[in-house]
């Protein structure tokens, strides 16, 4: 059986004590650390690597600066450009597969739009909460939704028409970075109401200071 597991530290001796004291009691399911697929990523804001001294079966663990973890690039730089690029690229490999459905003349554009919000959305907006956009973020994600939205109505970059124009005949109010900023909101107020000894508020507290 396969886990994915964390382990989070403030120093490096810290995080080599919690790789030795679980890798020595790996509880009664008998875990056991691959050393090969273990990385390391110091979240200090530099884009250079630290030099982090990790050993795991006497191996020196790989540090790296970014890491996929659960669907979600973390950078050690804090940024979330590899992130944003990862989601649009899944967007489009969406609008890619569902274009047939976009452009079908037989569906409804209810029909459509039902794709739009169940599938493509959650695809480019998964984890979305706790991002920070910035304007070239916004504009790279509200452009696969527009792809897909005009294709729904039958146009193309090409014809020229404006993107206001879309939503109306799509009856979408908001853009992608739109429904983003409703996810983030929500998220940072259930974060707010957090007790100070949850892993999660303590971390916000970390990088909002950072």
């Amino acid at each position: 059986m396969l886990f994915r597991s964390v382990f989070l530290s403030e120093t490096e001796h810290g995080l080599q004590g919690l790789l030795d004291s679980f890798d020595t009691n790996p509880s009664d399911m008998a875990l056991r650390i691959n050393a090969g697929k273990t990385k390391i990523v110091v979240f200090d804001g530099s884009d250079e690597l630290t030099g982090t001294d990790i050993l795991l079966h006497g191996e020196r663990l790989e540090e790296v600066k970014e890491f996929v973890y659960l669907g979600r690039v973390f950078q050690k730089n804090g940024k979330i450009d590899a992130e944003i690029d990862r989601k649009v690229c899944a967007g489009r490999k969406v609008v890619g597969s569902m274009r047939t459905v976009a452009r079908s003349e037989t569906l409804s554009l209810r029909a459509k739009l039902a794709v739009y919000s169940t599938v493509l959305l959650p695809t480019v907006l998964y984890g979305s909460e706790s991002w920070v956009c910035g304007a070239m973020h916004r504009s790279k994600l509200n452009a696969v939704g527009m792809s897909f939205l005009r294709a729904s109505v039958g146009k193309s970059r090409w014809d020229r028409v404006r993107n206001d124009w879309v939503k109306s005949k799509c009856n979408v109010k908001e853009n992608v970075s739109t429904v983003y900023e409703r996810y983030a909101l929500r998220w940072f107020g259930h974060v707010e109401r957090m007790h100070d000894m949850r892993l999660t508020e303590q971390i916000y507290k970390v990088w909002h200071v950072w």
